[in-house]
Formats: C-alpha cells, structure tokens, sequence
C-alpha cells in the first residue's frame, strides 16, 4: 500500500515486534488499545464470537467505555479515509459511530456472514450443545450487546442496536482465503471477496534425513502426543523435515532419530512437491491453503477449533486425515493410511488444479479492491 503511495497507520498490540518490520517512515505504528484486568476469567474454549468478546471484556460497561475512547482518539489523531481490521470489534464498531467506511479482512472463520445472531460455530462442531451452554451463549450476547450500547453511549457515540451492526459494521468483507476452505462459503451474500492467500512468504528448502522411500514435512505447535506422534513416523520409517512453531522441549533421542531432521529456520512450502509425500500440521488456515494448492496431502492434529473447522474440510475434500491430538493411541494407523493410499495424493492433486490460482496476486488483488472500493484513481492516495 505504501509502495501504492498510500498513507499507512499501522494499529498493533505487538507495537516493538511490527515496527521492526518496515523501514523507518514508511509506516506508524499505533498500540492497540488492549486493556486485560487482573483476575478476568475467560470462557475456555469458546464457540460463538460473543464468547470471544466476552474474552475480550467487553461485557465490562467501563472497559467497553475506556476502549472507545481510545479507538476515538486513534481515529482523531490518524483522520482516516478507511479502516481495514480484522477481527476488530470494537474498532469498527467506533469506525461506523464515526462515519468512517471501513473493510474487513481475514480468513473466513473470524468474518462471519450477514445475519443478527452472534455467530454460533457450534454448526461446525462434532459435538451438539445442550439447552444450558444455549442459554449461556444467549446471555453473553445479550450482556455484550448491552455493556457495548451503553459504553457507546456513554462516550456520545450512535449506539449499536445488534449483533449485526456490532459485527457486521463494514461496507466490504475481504477474505484471504480459497472458497472450498471458508466454513461460510454457502452462506455469504454478494458483499464478500475471495482474494486467495498470501503468496510471498518465503523459506528455505526443506531437508531429510537417512534413505528412507516415504518422506513427509511437519510443522508443528509444541502438543501433548507430539513426541509420540514422531514417535509413529519413525516406527513407519518416514523421514521427516520437521519445523516446531515454539519450544518443544524434545528429548535428545527423538532430536537425534535418524529419520526426524529439525530444519533451521522456516521451509518454503512450494519446494515440497517434489519429494514430499505427505505434510502434518495442526490445522492453521495458512499452512493448509499453500500445502493443498501444491498438491500434498495433510495428516492434521488440530489443537483449536479453527484448527478444527479448516481439517474437517481437508477431510471432506479427501485431501487427507485427522488425529486427535491427545489420543497417540490412534497415531500409527493414521500414519500407516496416509503413506500407503494413494487417493489422498490423487484428491490433492485435484484440489491443486481447481485452487491453485488462489495462490498468485492476492496482494495485487487486495489493493485493487481496496482502491476500487474508495473510488480512487491510479495515484491518488488514501489514508
């Protein structure tokens, strides 16, 4: 957008690591007004986007309040043509009271479609909630809903009246992801854009081990079952690339099995299809888009429900396989299918052909729809 010559406010809660990122004067960064008091009790594992707010301390009158004095003061200082947010409730929420048009972005799941009801993901979970946790969902909402109205009030802004004003503030949805991969897909009316992914990302390539036929790459958040997971893919004489998002802790004996090699620094995931059998990931939106639209099966151990939602799709494409994460009991008949059927290649193959577009120009794509929704000719800036 800079390189556009757009005026860039970047608004962040990780103000030290992002400013790192861009040159001097290029773009401001802006701290994200968080505010998380002491002995908050957050609702583990939460279901609905009420949930999440209410993780957020929004249900809090004078948190809310507080908030929204920030997020004002942010749009005073910055006079913004438009606000592009992800998640952002509250910004957007503050971006609408001020008459400031505003375009969300993500991946789908946290960009929900058109509706007045507060998003319940339980659609897409195994398992069906009962009349209570419904109740308990409802009254979150509601509470939200009031602490947020009244905190508006409260600082001499318009009031949002529901979930749909609350959530869906936005004149444009922006989603960097493939169709087959948004869990609204059949939902979403004419305001939503599929632009594809993010398709600059980078890496080395990835590096084996030993001479064993099968090889697989990992990546991989430190879990419960992970060292019997590796455990598994030695036992299948699988030679794995394994890069670990955080710190594992992994004994000596499973760093230095001959088949598992830790790879030194991130992989390029589109130097993997030539040698790579198969990929095992957690289930994030990302990883997922790049390894099926390169044509590689996946083998998930999702940890969150996002996780969750994006491998019931892989598996519903016939691109791969799940594991519960806890359960290593089930690990080696996983690893065992996914290196003998060749069904789950041929399907990635096929979902590859179908998607692969969605990996080239999103970036371009992004700022074209962002300048076309503004109006805006070649040239002229925005900020």
């Amino acid at each position: 957008m800079v390189n556009s010559g757009h005026e860039v406010t970047l608004v962040t809660r990780d103000l030290n690591g992002t400013s790192a990122l861009f040159p001097p004067h290029t773009v401001r960064c802006l701290p994200a007004p968080i505010q998380m008091p002491a002995g908050h009790r957050s609702i583990p594992n939460p279901v609905t986007l009420a949930q999440l707010a209410w993780n957020l301390v929004f249900h809090n009158e004078d948190q809310s309040a507080d908030s929204i004095r920030s997020w004002r003061d942010i749009f005073r200082l910055v006079e913004p043509d438009l606000l592009i947010a992800d998640f952002g409730l509250m910004s957007l929420a503050v971006a609408k009271s001020l008459g400031v048009p505003s375009v969300r972005i993500g991946n789908g799941y946290l960009c929900p479609p058109s509706g007045d009801s507060p998003a319940l993901f339980d659609l897409f979970l195994e398992e069906q909630l009962d009349k209570e946790a419904l109740d308990d969902i409802e009254k979150a909402s509601r509470c939200i809903i009031s602490a947020i109205g009244k905190a508006l009030c409260k600082v001499g802004l318009k009031r949002q009246p529901s979930w749909r004003d609350l959530l869906l503030p936005v004149e444009r949805t922006v989603l960097i992801t493939i169709p087959a991969l948004d869990p609204y897909q059949n939902q979403r009316e004419n305001d939503a854009t599929y632009l594809g992914f993010w398709d600059r990302c980078g890496g080395r390539d990835a590096v084996w081990s030993g001479t064993a036929e099968i090889k697989a790459f990992a990546y991989l958040k430190p879990f419960a079952g992970l060292k019997s997971l590796l455990t598994e893919l030695t036992s299948c004489n699988v030679a794995t690339a394994l890069v670990i998002d955080g710190d594992a802790n992994l004994e000596p004996s499973i760093q230095t099995t001959h088949p598992i090699q830790l790879q030194d620094g991130m992989v390029d995931i589109s130097t993997l299809t030539k040698e790579c059998r198969f990929a095992i990931c957690n289930g994030n939106h990302g990883t997922v888009c790049r390894l099926l639209t390169a044509g590689i099966p996946i083998l998930s151990a999702p940890l969150f429900l996002e996780h969750r939602i994006t491998s019931a799709a892989v598996h519903r494409y016939g691109c791969g396989l799940s594991i519960r994460p806890n359960t290593p009991g089930n690990y080696y008949a996983a690893v065992s299918r996914i290196c003998s059927d060749e069904k789950y290649r041929a399907n990635a193959n096929q979902f590859a052909s179908e998607n692969r577009h969605y990996g080239e120009g999103a970036y371009e794509r992004a700022i074209a729809q962002l300048e076309t929704f503004l109006g805006h000719q070649s040239g002229d800036a925005f900020h």
